[in-house]
């Protein structure tokens, strides 16, 4: 604390004192001010992401600016790992998406957008599983049971676009600890379509092999 008192604004804040400045000028015109713009240097060199409250106060008559500091750096470090993630996320091809316990997107990416027809994440963020499959009790009755007691569900489903048509999905669900669930789904029309051919050759096999010795 002793080696504190001859610390100055400048010693905490050197690489944006100018920012602290106009921070400092804010809370004396108006007697108070907030900022998370601001970080701190510790006397061994490492900043600190903070967020600061400051509050004018007049002791001895002298203005004072009295500073409340919390540090913030796990949450911002959080924050950027979000992004970090959802850029990722937003990059990948497969329909990625994050429902809540009962079912509602909460977050969608791209892809998983295109899906169902909507132009914009955030326009199929807050429908929920029954809004975007048949039949629309499923996710209730067999998918959220089966992930909740195994963590996961892999199978078949049926997606219905913004415009009404269906067409089929391979889904996967991971549950994770916020209770919440991971779905990656993907469109497998053309997988589909191409085992139906697969299978009719299959079948129509003896028939051109005997066509073939006759």
């Amino acid at each position: 604390p002793d080696a504190f008192g001859s610390v100055r604004p400048s010693d905490i804040h050197p690489h944006e004192y100018d920012a602290f400045t106009r921070f400092a000028e804010e809370v004396f015109e108006r007697g108070h001010g907030w900022t998370d713009q601001l970080s701190c240097r510790a006397c061994d060199g490492e900043l600190i992401e903070a967020e600061i409250s400051g509050t004018a106060v007049i002791v001895d008559d002298t203005k004072l600016l009295l500073a409340t500091i919390r540090d913030v750096s796990t949450r911002v470090e959080r924050e950027r790992e979000l992004l970090r993630w959802s850029k990722a996320l937003a990059a990948v091809t497969d329909g990625i998406s994050v429902l809540s316990e009962d079912g509602t997107v909460q977050y969608a990416n791209g892809a998983y957008t295109d899906l169902f027809g909507f132009e914009d994440p955030d326009t199929i963020v807050g429908r929920h599983w029954r809004d975007l499959h048949e039949p629309s009790d499923q996710f209730e009755l067999e998918i959220a049971p089966d992930a909740r007691s195994s963590g996961e569900w892999r199978g078949d489903v049926t997606g219905v676009r913004e415009g009404g048509s269906t067409f089929p999905m391979e889904v996967s669900l991971t549950r994770i600890e916020t209770g919440e669930f991971v779905c990656v789904g993907r469109d497998v029309t053309e997988k589909r379509r191409n085992e139906r051919r697969l299978n009719g050759l299959v079948e129509a096999t003896p028939q051109l092999v005997a066509a073939q010795k006759r």
